[in-house]
């Protein structure tokens, strides 16, 4: 009997999402705004978090991410927190969970994260050996590119994130619409929000994909 990691009841997610001032990867360039966490074991959520960062020296949300994320200024104001409280938070939990997962968080939020160490003047915590992209593996499963369990998982996932694929439908909320799971596009760009959504799609993801432990 194959070990999947669909089957594995005892591994802890950690399911991550930011929202950043705008889409560069260029650290001098963006900074995140909020990030949500959840800690997900045996098909539940055992915690979760959403913080909004309250950087000293302001930000600068691009008037298109503005749009997109519906970002709040006030929200910021009311509810924001120093960057170093919301990096210790964060990163207790990323050297505690086995996986770290999210939508394109190969592709995003891990370059995100590092920068955020970077600019606090810590060194990064290196995301991808435990990495889980529900992007890449939904692209897999599209173009029929199954996982072969000799191949690195991390390797394969980034071939996956960079392969282009026009008229592929991946996205966070594509996917949610294809599987009927409900959701609504005012709310999506939510950090939490959008961990609970790609949590929704991986418990449909995980059943089209043998990923071996």
């Amino acid at each position: 009997m194959e070990n999947l990691l669909r089957d594995n009841k005892e591994k802890l997610f950690l399911w991550v999402d930011v929202e950043t001032e705008n889409v560069a990867l260029n650290e001098q360039m963006n900074k995140p705004w909020q990030i949500a966490f959840a800690l997900y074991k045996n098909n539940k959520i055992e915690e979760e978090f959403s913080y909004y960062i309250k950087w000293p020296e302001g930000l600068k949300v691009s008037a298109q991410a503005a749009k997109i994320t519906h970002f709040d200024p006030s929200k910021i104001e009311e509810l924001g927190q120093p960057p170093e409280k919301i990096l210790d938070s964060l990163d207790k939990y990323l050297k505690k969970a086995n996986i770290i997962a999210g939508h394109n968080v190969g592709g995003f939020e891990s370059y995100v994260l590092a920068s955020f160490y970077r600019k606090l003047g810590r060194m990064p915590f290196n995301i991808v050996p435990k990495m889980l992209d529900t992007f890449a593996i939904a692209k897999a499963i599209k173009l029929e590119i199954p996982y072969n369990p000799k191949e690195n998982f991390a390797a394969w996932q980034y071939k996956l994130i960079h392969k282009i694929a026009k008229g592929t439908k991946t996205s966070l909320g594509a996917l949610a619409k294809e599987f009927n799971i409900p959701s609504d596009p005012d709310k999506l760009h939510d950090a939490l929000y959008d961990v609970k959504i790609n949590i929704a799609v991986w418990n449909k993801l995980k059943y089209m994909v043998n990923i071996k432990e």
